[in-house]
């Protein structure tokens, strides 16, 4: 993107906002070992954060979906996904599928549970 900053000069920026939170993603292995590395290239370590990956749980969610990819698990969700792939519109989506999954379900699986109260609760907007 024109004008973004690059990865090392917003680093610390980012380190701080991951840390005690939870990293949802679609395929977060795949994201949580990009982080991971581009980390690396600066000298530091990806703060230790949970992680939920909506992908995992798609089938359990979607049951019946002969893909768990994004915009096959955004399409039988109903969730919307303008743009793919898009970093932004793809973290949306993500926390789209978070949300389904959500109200679909209840209760979160305990490895998710889990993961919510091994982080840190986030201060309320002012």
């Amino acid at each position: 993107m024109t004008g973004a900053p690059t990865f090392p000069a917003a680093a610390q920026t980012i380190r701080r906002l991951l840390a005690g939170r939870v990293l949802v993603a679609h395929n977060a292995r795949f994201d949580a070992m990009f982080l991971a590395a581009e980390f690396g290239r600066c000298g530091m370590q990806l703060p230790p954060a949970p992680v939920m990956c909506t992908m995992q749980l798609a089938g359990y969610y979607l049951g019946g979906l002969p893909a768990r990819t994004l915009p096959a698990c955004c399409q039988a969700a109903g969730v919307t996904l303008p743009l793919h792939p898009s970093a932004l519109h793809d973290a949306r989506a993500a926390a789209g599928l978070l949300a389904c999954y959500r109200r679909c379900h209840r209760e979160l699986p305990p490895s998710w549970q889990e993961a919510l109260l091994a982080s840190e609760p986030v201060p309320a907007a002012r």
